[in-house]
């Protein structure tokens, strides 16, 4: 007769912190995927834009006597993305961020004059004071589109023109979103 021996200290299986580190594992390679193939679909799909219901309104064609028209382009704020901490109201921020996207339309307008191709995802992140709340710093976490002229734009911008209410807070409010820039052929 064979008999097994396990004894009740010798458990099986995965410990909750290696169960944690798979799941944020995962979770990680979600969200490189999920934007990636958003940005896939989006610059590979002729109406993918019109079904998200991001499609810009196309001005008019310009006539020979009309000045030379100004190029399409995306300058999408990735609210999804938006990563704010529980002491300042997430609504506002991206009330704020849909706003300010003429801001970074022209910057991104701007470095399609200088070299057409630039597109990709600009990962940022800024900080409010919750006094006063003035934007303090702004820094590129990090930058897909390989233009540095495109994110110091943004930058300044943010620096100088972004203000939010205050958060009655004596501290600092970080917050990180991405935004998405993409050149459109009409």
């Amino acid at each position: 007769m064979t008999t097994t021996n396990q004894s009740s200290s010798g458990r099986r299986g995965c410990g909750p912190i290696l169960v944690l580190m798979i799941a944020i594992a995962f979770m990680t390679l979600g969200f490189v995927f999920g934007a990636g193939g958003l940005y896939t679909f989006l610059s590979s799909s002729d109406d993918g834009l019109d079904r998200l219901g991001l499609a810009p309104e196309l001005p008019e064609p310009a006539t020979e006597s009309d000045e030379p028209a100004e190029p399409y382009a995306l300058a999408y704020p990735l609210v999804e993305t938006l990563s704010v901490p529980d002491s300042i109201d997430e609504e506002m921020i991206r009330t704020h961020l849909q706003q300010e996207r003429a801001l970074l339309k022209e910057c991104y307008l701007e470095e399609l004059e200088r070299s057409p191709e630039t597109r990709g995802e600009i990962d940022l992140q800024f900080s409010i004071s919750g006094s006063s709340g003035d934007v303090t710093a702004a820094v590129t976490r990090n930058n897909y589109t390989g233009s540095e002229a495109l994110s110091d734009c943004i930058l300044s911008n943010i620096r100088q023109e972004w203000s939010f209410d205050s958060v009655d807070s004596s501290g600092v409010v970080t917050v990180r979103f991405q935004a998405l820039f993409l050149p459109l052929t009409s």
